[in-house]
């Protein structure tokens, strides 16, 4: 099976190893650029699972919308401050995980998104954009062309060091098992 891991420099990438039974293409920006259409359209390697780990969670965005307050009545001023810098968010967030989708249907097995814990408020920004991308996932694999597609939408843990290695070895045993998982669909 060939898994392609978008992001495939990131922290979460970095701590999933090929299996006897997996092989995981984990391209980098140089390779498969999810800001651009033409990139993502001539990346061509057959791929039977996808892993939406690439993220563009821009730290200016956030605290320009993160911190609108609507009880002051000053958002919508607040609101001119975003840069144009939120147009890439949405094509990496959102359009490029699209068109890979709709580029590999036909051989896609699975699709695993990194969701998050939503308890965090003081992100709540970067939570809702991330439960926005699970439920346009959740939405468009019940569709008659991604039917056969399981999602699995799952909440790695905290993003720290010591707890990557492990995340990457449940990551592996989710997929080796994939046959048996169980998803809410």
């Amino acid at each position: 099976m060939r898994v392609l891991v978008t992001g495939g420099k990131g922290k979460i990438a970095s701590n999933i190893h090929n299996t006897e039974n997996i092989t995981f293409l984990k391209p980098g920006r140089e390779e498969l650029d999810l800001n651009s259409v033409n990139s993502i359209l001539s990346y061509n390697e057959d791929i039977d699972g996808l892993i939406i780990n690439g993220w563009k969670f821009h730290s200016d965005v956030f605290n320009k919308w993160g911190h609108l307050s609507l009880e002051n009545g000053d958002w919508i001023e607040k609101l001119k401050l975003l840069p144009d810098s939120w147009k890439d968010n949405q094509m990496v967030n959102y359009t490029s995980n699209q068109i890979l989708l709709r580029k590999y249907y036909t051989t896609l097995k699975f699709i695993m998104f990194f969701n998050t814990d939503t308890s965090n408020r003081k992100y709540h920004h970067y939570s809702n954009e991330k439960l926005m991308v699970n439920d346009l996932f959740c939405r468009l694999t019940k569709e008659p062309y991604f039917k056969h597609i399981k999602y699995i939408s799952a909440v790695p843990s905290a993003m720290i060091d010591n707890h990557l290695e492990g995340v990457g070895r449940n990551i592996v045993n989710m997929i080796e098992n994939l046959d048996t998982l169980i998803t809410r669909k």
